[in-house]
């Protein structure tokens, strides 16, 4: 089941992972550091826009901001 806040962590270890402060991430993506910080602590909900571009950012499958699985990409 989707969890706003279990979901906001895992974009902030995307984003501590690509070595980036709040203030870059939210240059980023165009929004203001207060609402990327309310994104990252699940406080506010993310738009579909907003979602799509967190994923191409940080580079991570829908699946795991959603619900933090990853899918396997390797070859059968």
């Amino acid at each position: 089941m989707y969890n706003p806040v279990e979901t906001g962590n895992r974009i902030r270890e995307c984003r501590q992972m690509k070595h980036l402060t709040q203030e870059q991430a939210a240059e980023a993506l165009s929004v203001s550091i207060k609402h990327y910080s309310e994104i990252e602590r699940g406080i506010t909900g993310l738009s579909f826009d907003m979602f799509i571009r967190l994923c191409e950012l940080y580079n991570v499958s829908a699946d795991f901001l959603l619900f933090g699985k990853q899918e396997d990409l390797s070859p059968q």
